[in-house]
């Protein structure tokens, strides 16, 4: 078959029935991890369970759509740990601009293919308590050093490490999350119990 042949063959696809449909599809699999792991995970969307994975780690097949996934797992002794998977618009909804106008881009958006979310996460649950208040400490203060750590390690990266407007605006969205985190961390401290003897 000749390039122009199948180049031909692609647009026709990409006009009939949406670009992102069909190279990318209307589902995806998601990765589920958990510090520790054996936590039981389930995952829902406009308050609808939409997948689980129990025990972690594991993967699930989920359906694309424009609204965000919530993620809740929970383990015996530890706290239950919510995480949002945000969706976001997928690039290759950009060549139905070019190729499939206005009717490509109103089937992508009707199979959810113009949306995609990350393919895997990754969720940390605290403990409920701790055999004293310098364990317990000593374990919060190491998950702040992480996630300052972290933080300063991704805000050094190209994408982030720039004057102009985009840039400033990763930063900002990046140190928002990084707060949120620590935020986090320091409620679950305050919640944490100390074991009696």
């Amino acid at each position: 078959m000749s390039i122009f042949k199948f180049t031909g063959l692609m647009l026709s696809a990409c006009l009939a029935t949406g670009c992102a449909t069909v190279t990318t599809g209307t589902s995806q699999t998601i990765t589920v991890e958990t510090e520790p792991p054996g936590a039981s995970c389930k995952m829902t969307r406009d308050n609808e369970t939409i997948g689980a994975v129990n025990p972690t780690p594991g993967s699930v097949t989920i359906g694309k759509d424009k609204d965000d996934i919530e993620i809740s797992c929970e383990l015996s002794g530890y706290h239950t740990t919510t995480k949002s998977l945000d969706s976001s618009f997928q690039g290759m909804t950009l060549g139905n601009v070019i190729l499939g106008g206005i009717i490509g881009i109103a089937i992508d958006a009707g199979s959810g293919a113009m949306n995609e979310y990350p393919s895997s996460i990754s969720l940390r649950l605290m403990p409920e308590s701790f055999p004293s208040a310098e364990e317990r400490d000593r374990y919060f203060d190491g998950l702040v050093q992480e996630v300052n750590e972290s933080t300063e390690k991704i805000a050094k990266e190209g994408k982030y490490n720039c004057d102009n407007k985009v840039c400033k605006g990763r930063l900002e969205k990046l140190h928002t999350q990084r707060d949120g985190e620590l935020a986090d961390i320091e409620t679950a401290r305050s919640e944490a119990r100390i074991q009696t003897q």
